[in-house]
């Protein structure tokens, strides 16, 4: 068989896979369950045993890769690059797309201990990875439930009351944080505690090249590929503690960037300290950005209640930025699927 025609194949079967998902989604539920997590967790003990992040290797060996086949002439380089491209991305439709078409409650919903008139009891869910979480794990159980359709349109009444509530309480905070591979380790061990995971304290690692996580614009990112959680070295303190969490959540399954933004939110809130800190900071960010599309003079409000040492804190997540309020407020009402999904379930949920 020509190259060709297999490459075209293994395309074709990739995509065909991948209306199937769509299309199905228990079928999507029972590869996601059976196929795809077991993949990311074979994946992941192979490369959390290295000293060093594998992605970013993987990626300048298939670069020069396909380098070296356009020095053999511009067809063989093509062949070449379109075979990688067509690998790539049959990889992915295995072991990372179904997770998108995974109902949230399937994916990641967690154990709450709620007490009755009569008495107590316990609503027993699992976790991304099947694994029971203590009912003591948190002081105030939030909602497991995904943001309903109609709170994904927020007013800006709503987003103001949201933001003066996290500024009141991070004002009220030291804000102290340590950065470095410290925040790492706290992320794993929040994670471990919340979900009952069990990922390892290599589970999350800086990238030694940041460049390309700078150039795309990337605080952090998971790779499907080698099962690695990766993050920025040039986030701010502030910033790094919520995001490793949020990488860990695509770890342990959770592809839709909505749903892991409020998986490390239930992992950094019962922690307390830094981890609380900076999900409360991430959650401002992204209400900030909202409120700002929206009314931009409730906003310039909402800015002049913060305190010194959190105008400085949050500068340093670039969260007064204008363009950075303009791409997130981008996400902001879009659906279930945006990073800022974690708005309105807040606004629903106050009590999370």
């Amino acid at each position: 068989m020509r190259p060709w025609k297999c490459i075209a194949r293994i395309t074709g079967a990739s995509l065909l896979l991948a209306a199937g998902f769509r299309a199905f989604p228990a079928f999507a539920i029972f590869w996601h369950a059976h196929i795809a997590r077991p993949f990311a967790a074979l994946a992941a003990s192979l490369s959390e045993r290295l000293p060093f992040p594998l992605l970013e290797p993987l990626g300048f060996a298939l670069i020069l890769c396909a380098a070296a086949g356009f020095c053999r002439g511009w067809k063989k380089g093509l062949a070449r690059l379109t075979a990688i491209v067509s690998i790539l991305l049959t990889v992915y439709v295995l072991a990372w797309l179904p997770g998108y078409f995974v109902p949230m409650e399937r994916v990641w919903v967690v154990q709450v201990a709620e007490e009755t008139p009569n008495a107590a009891h316990a609503q027993t869910c699992t976790a991304a990875q099947d694994a029971p979480v203590p009912t003591n794990a948190f002081s105030n159980p939030p909602r497991n439930d995904f943001p309903s359709k109609s709170a994904l349109s927020p007013t800006a009444a709503e987003l103001e009351t949201l933001c003066l509530r996290l500024i009141d309480e991070l004002n009220a905070s030291k804000l102290r944080f340590t950065g470095g591979k410290n925040a790492l380790l706290q992320a794993a061990e929040a994670m471990n505690a919340a979900f009952g995971a069990g990922v390892s304290e290599n589970a999350v690692r800086f990238a030694r090249y940041p460049e390309w996580m700078a150039a795309l614009d990337l605080a952090g990112f998971y790779s499907p590929w080698t099962g690695e959680a990766l993050v920025s070295p040039n986030l701010s303190a502030a910033a790094l503690p919520f995001i490793a969490c949020h990488e860990l959540a695509h770890r342990l399954g959770v592809a839709d960037e909505g749903a892991a933004n409020i998986a490390a939110w239930i992992a950094c809130r019962p922690s307390g300290g830094e981890l609380a800190d900076s999900a409360a900071l991430w959650a401002l960010r992204y209400a900030m950005a909202g409120l700002r599309a929206s009314d931009e003079s409730a906003w310039r409000r909402c800015a002049q209640e913060m305190r010194p040492a959190l105008v400085r804190t949050f500068a340093s997540m670039n969260g007064f930025s204008e363009a950075s309020s303009t791409a997130r407020s981008r996400f902001l009402l879009r659906g279930a699927d945006s990073y800022a999904a974690l708005v309105p379930w807040l606004i629903e949920h106050p009590e999370a």
